[in-house]
């Protein structure tokens, strides 16, 4: 957990164009043609946003999305202990400034360059791990990162931004 935490916070720090940016990995041993059920793992999760006040409502738009996206492609919701595939989501975000507009000034202890406009911004981060609960091993990892700046739109950029995750998942509508 600490090193998925980790990996979650090290691509917060490293996010920095305003397109998300995603990853997916999975284990080429696993069979998905098998796996015909899922379940959210809430023990397996974490989150650290911003806003701690919409932590429940940005959860729940992503849990959706993936929920959405998995039964598209086949897969059934089921209870925790019945489930093939164990679904854990790490969420991370911070506020951070872009700056712009640079001018070099003199000083007494040397040239230096000032960003003359500071903008606010937020970027983020979205892992979400999908272990095989028969083997107790991940066989599926998936990470976007990126920049939001309109909380309005965030709806529908999590959508997106899962569905666009998932396209590529193994195995395909069942």
């Amino acid at each position: 957990m600490k090193t998925i935490t980790l990996l979650v916070m090290s691509l917060i720090l490293a996010a920095c164009s305003a397109a998300p940016n995603t990853r997916t990995a999975h284990d080429p041993t696993a069979d998905f043609a098998n796996y015909k059920s899922f379940a959210f793992d809430p023990l397996r999760s974490s989150i650290l946003i911003v806003e701690p006040q919409r932590t429940n409502e940005v959860l729940a738009l992503i849990s959706q999305a993936i929920e959405s996206n998995l039964r598209q492609q086949g897969l059934e919701t089921t209870g925790l202990a019945a489930a093939d595939l164990l679904v854990s989501v790490q969420i991370g975000a911070r506020e951070t400034f872009e700056q712009t507009n640079w001018v070099t000034a003199d000083t007494t202890f040397g040239t230096l360059d000032v960003p003359l406009k500071k903008t606010p911004y937020r970027e983020g981060a979205i892992a979400i791990n999908m272990l095989d609960r028969g083997r107790g091993a991940i066989v599926w990892q998936g990470v976007v990162q990126g920049r939001f700046d309109n909380p309005d739109t965030a709806t529908r950029l999590i959508e997106k931004t899962i569905r666009q995750l998932l396209k590529d998942f193994p195995g395909g509508t069942r």
